[in-house]
């Protein structure tokens, strides 16, 4: 595991990520070449590279929203800080499309941040919420943990359960 130092006299900063509008690029011209040499689904191929062309100017144009981190605390697009002595604990999780950043605050509220735009490595960011609290506040708590391993055994319970079922029944 590596640990990465900060030099805590600047904030730690997440920007907006421009790889993506550069990767949908990359893929429209590659679905243009491929629309002009393949006959068969060339149409299909050219409206794909507009779509992708579309999408990639859109994330260019968005306006960077810095999430600053720093040693009052979380400051997520240029809005009220939050800060570190309002903090109880803050992780990731991810839905079923995107990534998120949770801040749960001593007064039981929750904060919660969309990183799919951003530029970040998770290891950097955790060292940097560490570093700048003071105090480990990243991650999920035994408790949360040992009930995410309770569902998931209810879970393959489940379908150990149903596949018996079926092979039984034949």
């Amino acid at each position: 595991m590596t640990t990465y130092q900060f030099d805590t006299s600047q904030p730690y900063v997440l920007h907006i990520n421009n790889k993506v509008s550069r990767s949908y690029l990359l893929y429209a011209a590659l679905s243009f070449f491929l629309g002009l040499v393949l006959p068969d689904a060339g149409m299909l191929l050219i409206i794909l590279s507009i779509v992708l062309v579309y999408l990639a100017i859109n994330k260019r144009r968005k306006k960077d929203e810095p999430i600053q981190i720093d040693r009052n605390g979380i400051t997520p697009f240029e809005e009220k800080t939050i800060l570190w002595h309002n903090i109880s604990r803050c992780f990731f999780y991810n839905d079923r499309y995107s990534t998120y950043l949770k801040i749960i605050l001593k007064n039981k509220d929750t904060v919660i941040i969309k990183l799919d735009d951003y530029a970040f490595k998770g290891e950097e960011l955790d060292a940097a919420i560490e570093t700048y609290a003071g105090r480990n506040i990243f991650g999920l708590t035994e408790d949360e943990k040992n009930g995410q391993l309770v569902i998931l055994i209810l879970i393959l319970a489940m379908v150990i359960a149903f596949v018996v079922y079926l092979i039984l029944k034949m």
